[in-house]
C-alpha cells in the first residue's frame, strides 16, 4: 500500500530536531532516512511548486498540468540541492539524511533529463538567467551556476538559489543570510518555503 506523503514541513521538523549528521529515530517502525521510500509524490502539488519561480519573476505561469506530468514527477531522480526554477519542485528532496552527510555530493545529471522543458534563451530576462544557471547546476557545473545566479536581481529566487548553492558548495555561513531571507519571503503555502527552512537548519548545524 502506498503511504501518505509527508510534507516538506514535517521533514523540516525532523531536521530541526537533529543536531548531528544522523537523524533521530521517528516514532513507530519508520526511520527518518527512509521515510520517503515507497511514497508517491502528489503531482498537483509538485506542479504548483514548479510554477512558483515564474510567478515570482512576474511571468505568466502555465496553470494546467500537462497530461504526462505525473510520469515526469515519478521518474525524476531525487536531488539534495534543488534550484528554485521553472519546472523544478522541492519534492525532489528524497534523501533527508544525505543533507547531514560529511560531504554534500551529487552525481552529474543530463540537462535534457532534468530541466523539464526549461528554455534558456540568451537574453537578460531574470527568468532566463535563472534557467541558464539551473541548467548548469543540474549538470554539476556548480561554480558556473553560482556565478550566473549572482547576476540575478535581489529577490526570493536569487536568495533561495544562492543560499542553496552556498550550502551545497560547503559555505554554510554564507548560505545562512540568503536562506533566512528566503524563509521570510517565500509563501508558507509553498513547498519551497519549507525547503528553505530545511536548508537553513542544515546550514546552521554545519556553521
Amino acid at each position: 500500500m502506498t503511504r501518505l506523503q509527508p510534507t516538506i514541513a514535517e521533514l523540516t521538523s525532523l531536521a530541526i530536531a537533529s543536531r548531528n549528521k544522523d537523524l533521530p529515530a521517528a516514532s513507530g517502525d519508520v526511520e527518518p532516512h527512509d521515510v520517503l521510500s515507497g511514497i508517491r509524490i502528489d503531482a498537483r502539488s509538485a506542479w504548483a511548486d514548479a510554477q512558483l519561480a515564474l510567478r515570482l519573476f512576474g511571468a505568466t505561469p502555465v496553470e494546467k498540468c500537462p497530461p504526462d506530468w505525473s510520469t515526469v514527477v515519478d521518474q525524476t531522480p531525487g536531488r539534495l540541492g534543488i534550484p528554485l526554477a521553472s519546472g523544478q519542485f522541492p519534492q525532489r528532496l528524497r534523501d533527508i539524511a544525505g543533507l547531514f552527510a560529511a560531504r554534500l555530493e551529487e552525481k552529474a545529471s543530463a540537462p535534457d533529463r532534468e530541466s523539464h522543458g526549461l528554455q534558456t534563451p540568451l537574453d537578460d530576462e531574470p527568468v532566463n538567467i535563472n534557467a541558464r544557471a539551473t541548467s548548469l547546476w543540474l549538470c554539476n557545473r556548480r561554480e558556473e551556476a553560482m556565478a550566473v545566479w549572482q547576476t540575478l536581481p535581489a529577490g526570493p529566487v536569487a536568495n533561495f538559489n544562492l543560499g542553496m548553492a552556498n550550502l551545497m558548495l560547503g559555505s554554510p555561513k554564507r548560505a545562512i543570510p540568503f536562506l533566512q531571507a528566503s524563509v521570510e519571503s517565500l509563501p508558507e503555502t509553498s513547498g519551497w518555503h519549507h525547503l528553505a527552512a530545511l536548508y537553513l537548519s542544515v546550514a546552521q548545524i554545519r556553521d
